[in-house]
């Protein structure tokens, strides 16, 4: 395994378009994530690199998937090719892959991108004027 590198911060907007993107689920178990929890409830929201950082993978929206921390914990810096094998040993079917193959495939339509960045941009304005 590469060395571990810190990915970029992610700016407010490219999280909020990742969540929005991903409907609030996790792209691997499709769990509801619980966006601003402590990462010790298992369903908190992380943004995880599919492409892992530490694997040389871009700071970027389209390489960026909405994973709870469970499933971001057990990843970690695996490949997606590694990750995939991960999930067959543990009994996943494939069938199951290919749903997840197909969720993170989203991930590069620039239309639902765009859509779910505008709608992130709306729900950071109305969080500002509540504030």
């Amino acid at each position: 395994m590469q060395g571990k590198r810190k990915g970029a911060e992610a700016t407010k907007l490219q999280r909020a378009t990742v969540y929005v993107r991903d409907d609030f689920r996790c792209v691997y178990c499709q769990c509801e994530v619980v966006v601003g929890a402590n990462n010790n409830n298992p369903a908190a929201a992380n943004l995880d690199h599919y492409e892992a950082a530490a694997r040389g993978g871009a700071d970027r929206v389209t390489n960026y998937v909405t994973a709870c921390a469970c499933c971001n914990n057990r990843k970690r810096a695996l490949g997606r090719n590694q990750w995939y094998a991960t999930l067959r040993a543990e009994g996943h079917t494939e069938n199951e892959i290919r749903a997840i193959q197909r969720r993170v495939a989203r991930r590069n339509n620039e239309s639902i991108n765009n859509r779910a960045r505008n709608t992130a941009r709306n729900l950071l304005a109305v969080a500002s004027d509540r504030s």
